[in-house]
């Protein structure tokens, strides 16, 4: 063999090498960049399953707070309505069963809001308690000389007042609330007083 011969498998072999080494690096670079695709794509996966199953779970809180506030109000409503009746003369009592309303709020509401339906809770039980016609010894339901208009109708106005501020407090727990909500309140509170001088 001549020295150009050698030195041509020389090259080739060289070449032959150098190509093979070429084919291994790409080929273990392309594996190792489709491994860390693979694991990134896995982790924004699941990263993304988390964000899913924590806004469903939020979803299910707020709608959870969003009915415990709507059955508390309207059980209260409820039973300043009956107050009301009873006042008026009517003998049947109560039905609405606040407690039950408010335990729910003690389960989903934050402090403040248990605070305020417990108070609204204490208020209505007074005022159906005052409300209550008497009954003399043969059943027969009578107007009580020491029951005034002018207490039931303050008993009446803390509740609606709590009640008011109860929902005003649960909007912005639901995230309900607007601005205008606190300028309206302002204008109602306005017209309310107006109305007590004239």
């Amino acid at each position: 063999m001549d020295q150009e011969t050698i030195r041509l498998i020389i090259t080739a072999a060289g070449a032959l090498l150098a190509g093979w080494g070429g084919a291994a690096l790409t080929s273990y670079i392309n594996r190792r960049n489709t491994t860390d695709t693979l694991a990134a794509s896995e982790r924004s996966s699941k990263e993304q399953w988390e964000r899913t199953q924590n806004r469903e779970h939020e979803l299910w809180v707020r709608d959870q707070k969003q009915e415990a506030y709507a059955e508390f109000v309207l059980k209260a409503d409820k039973a300043v309505s009956d107050a009301s009746s009873m006042w008026k003369g009517a003998q049947r009592d109560s039905s609405a069963n606040v407690s039950g309303a408010r335990m729910r709020i003690r389960l989903v509401g934050p402090p403040e809001l248990r605070t305020v339906a417990w108070e609204i809770e204490d208020a209505i039980k007074s005022l159906i308690e005052y409300s209550r016609p008497d009954v003399d010894a043969w059943d027969v339901t009578r107007v009580s000389a020491d029951k005034s208009y002018e207490h039931y109708a303050l008993l009446k106005a803390r509740v609606d007042a709590l009640l008011q501020d109860f929902v005003a407090k649960s909007r912005r727990d639901l995230g309900t609330a607007i601005a205008s909500d606190e300028v309206a309140k302002d204008v109602d509170l306005d017209t309310s007083e107006s109305d007590e001088v004239g």
